[in-house]
């Protein structure tokens, strides 16, 4: 635990679990202590959603030599809160996906098929017998899980699980965007949409220094595919709120930033409305390079997770790959081939992705939020020499 983890548990006494997951050496002890072995030789924090005062809950990873060994979700709520607690694990142990739980009572360790938010297990009816079978890819817990069947005739496959109302691309969407040829796997939804099916791709996520060229060739066959396709249109004001939003998270996180962050996302409102009106994408919307996958096979590129898609700002895409590489640390991100994202956009697209230093529990994270927050009010300096 560095200096910044260990202010933001000084500042939330009430929330103990906090420091337990900001503490992976600790973690581990109690993890193995409470589940009564240690099948693992590491621990690792994926992905963390913290609300201030309120709940913390984690994708912990379980891992060997050979890589992750297992997936969980690692919870707890305010001190005093212990029905939320006891709800997850009533949920979990109903599924077999109880792993462990404190001695205290502050927290539980639960099965991501058992993660009460996504309410997984009817949805596996018919797809498999056994859950634990399943190889879990991607978890973000209440949010999303991602995962692959290891046995029988699904092996082929991509299961994604999502919380209701947190997809915002219509299947409809994605179907008409396959069907025109965009380079994206076909999908196939159940469940009202909240489970959708795709064939798995073998390959590897793309590199920013090797694989730009294909990348952003995908991207002009995504935005040509898309002509008559019916989407979801985004503005440059939706930026900003997304943008505010990232900054407040920040401000309470690092509390030495928030009147930086306050004052850079006022500044990137006034900035974004004042965008010069130019031409629409069809957009990717998340895009970093985890979100392209170079086939073995030798193929074209495929851009996968395509959750917020849709016409937007001409130019995100490449902003939002840049900013993607800096939250992971880098200090030289590598754009892609073509025109560079107006100054505004790359901004907006740091200050968005701020918070995920701390999220996906970077070593130095204050650094380089600090840093993201320096390079997106530099570029709203810059936007005076853009037309």
């Amino acid at each position: 635990m560095d200096d910044a983890d260990l202010s933001i548990v000084e500042r939330d006494p009430d929330l103990p679990v906090l420091g337990l997951l900001l503490d992976t050496a600790r973690l581990d002890e109690e993890l193995a202590a409470a589940a009564g072995e240690r099948a693992w030789s590491s621990v690792e924090v994926e992905r963390l959603r913290y609300k201030v005062g309120t709940s913390v809950q984690a994708s912990v990873a379980l891992s060997d030599d050979a890589g992750p060994v297992r997936r969980l979700r690692v919870a707890g709520y305010r001190r005093g809160r212990t029905d939320k607690l006891r709800k997850d694990i009533r949920w979990a142990r109903s599924g077999g996906g109880l792993v462990a739980n404190s001695e205290s009572g502050s927290w539980s360790a639960v099965a991501p098929w058992a993660d009460r938010h996504l309410g997984i297990g009817d949805r596996l009816a018919g797809h498999a017998s056994d859950p634990s079978a399943l190889q879990v890819l991607s978890y973000n817990p209440a949010r999303r899980l991602v995962v692959r069947p290891t046995v029988g005739d699904g092996t082929g496959l991509l299961m994604k699980v999502h919380a209701p109302g947190t997809s915002k691309a219509p299947t409809a969407t994605l179907h008409a965007l396959a069907a025109a040829g965009a380079p994206i796997v076909p999908t196939s939804a159940e469940s009202g949409g909240t489970v959708r099916w795709s064939s798995w791709v073998d390959g590897r996520v793309a590199g920013p220094d090797v694989d730009g060229d294909a990348v952003a060739d995908a991207l002009e066959l995504l935005d040509r595919a898309a002509g008559g396709v019916p989407a979801r249109t985004w503005s440059s004001q939706d930026l900003s709120v997304r943008a505010g939003r990232a900054l407040r998270t920040v401000g309470s996180l690092l509390p030495a930033l928030a009147g930086a962050a306050s004052s850079l996302a006022a500044d990137l409102d006034e900035a974004l409305r004042q965008l010069p009106a130019g031409a629409t994408s069809f957009l990717h919307g998340d895009l970093s390079p985890d979100q392209v996958i170079v086939p073995n096979s030798g193929g074209p590129v495929v851009l996968i997770d395509l959750d917020d898609c849709g016409r937007g700002p001409g130019g995100w895409d490449r902003a939002t790959w840049l900013a993607s590489q800096v939250a992971t640390g880098s200090v030289d991100p590598v754009p892609l081939p073509g025109p560079a994202p107006h100054p505004t956009l790359l901004s907006a697209a740091l200050a968005i992705r701020s918070p995920e230093p701390f999220q996906r529990r970077r070593v130095g994270w204050a650094r380089t939020i600090e840093s993201m927050l320096a390079m997106s009010a530099a570029g709203l300096r810059a936007r005076g020499g853009r037309a």
